[in-house]
């Protein structure tokens, strides 16, 4: 098995883009203009000329996952087995003594000897346009607000530009400005790609209530961000702005993805409205992982 570990200016990016787009784990999270907005000279593992390659994400000789991309994947060719993608995690393993990310299910066969494996989850929504539906028709909550939106005259539109989203953040003290800047930079770069937009949600006197981003290809559609200002009531505001992105995709058939825990959002309003966890697998190597074992085990 040649596998082999490759600068960034080496990575032959047709050949990456032609690996991701036809593997069984296909995601916006693998192309290479959204490794290169969260990432910018991003590393790779790859094995046998692109037959499957694997992001490399390197902090201070720590392999990583970055700010605003919640799981990455090994891409193969052709439906990945246990021990090729054993095989990549060794190599990395192998390159680097401290390792912390997260996989996608494709890219999860089990413990192989080697740092500590927690599942975590997102919520997903598969069905969009029957979710909607459901929610409408089942939930007497979301029905007032959306009558509470009609009456007040609430708009949902599209920031026209990016240069106006990163006031916005700023304005409202989202992130630090370097986190801003990061956000900003995929959104840029997806909206060249189509792949990438951001909404907000006012009133009809233009006072603006709270800001969305999503980041989607035909597979997924994550939301990184999802921002409700001070002195907007949280959960009414989150939950519009969570049905009129369902409405956006209602005739897509990609799987939503929403972090809570990123979005400060009631796991609950995610439940009601139809949303079922979406698990991956926390990686971690070094003295974190010993740690962790450590602490696991005075638990039992």
């Amino acid at each position: 098995m040649d596998i082999k570990y490759v600068k960034h200016d080496e990575i032959l990016y047709d050949l990456w883009d032609d690996t991701v787009i036809y593997s069984v784990n296909a995601s916006v999270f693998g192309r290479t203009w959204f490794l290169d907005s969260a990432f910018p000279n991003w590393e790779a593992i790859i094995w046998e000329d692109y037959k499957a390659v694997m992001p490399v994400f390197v902090v201070d000789g720590k392999a990583v996952l970055p700010e605003w991309m919640p799981i990455m994947g090994i891409y193969f060719e052709e439906t990945p087995k246990k021990e090729s993608v054993h095989a990549m995690l060794k190599f990395l393993c192998e390159k680097f003594p401290r390792v912390n990310i997260n996989l996608d299910k494709f890219s999860y066969f089990g413990d192989f000897g080697q740092g500590v494996f927690k599942k975590y989850s997102l919520y997903q929504f598969d069905t969009i346009k029957g979710v909607k539906k459901a929610v409408m028709e089942t939930s007497p909550f979301v029905r007032r607000l959306m009558l509470q939106q009609t009456s007040e005259g609430f708009v949902f539109s599209k920031i026209p530009n990016v240069s106006l989203l990163e006031k916005f953040l700023k304005l409202n003290e989202v992130a630090e400005d370097k986190s801003i800047e990061k956000l900003c930079s995929i959104v840029e770069k997806g909206e060249e790609n189509k792949s990438s937009f951001s909404f907000c949600l006012a009133t009809r006197s233009d006072k603006l209530l709270g800001i969305v981003t999503a980041i989607y290809d035909d597979n997924y559609i994550y939301l990184p961000q999802l921002t409700v200002f001070l002195g907007v009531d949280v959960p009414s505001s989150q939950m519009i702005m969570l049905y009129h992105i369902l409405t956006f995709f209602e005739n897509s058939s990609a799987v939503l993805l929403i972090d809570p825990q990123r979005l400060k959002i009631n796991e609950q309003l995610l439940q009601g409205m139809g949303g079922k966890k979406f698990e991956y697998t926390s990686f971690q190597t070094g003295i974190m992982a010993k740690l962790t074992n450590l602490f696991n085990f005075g638990r039992k």
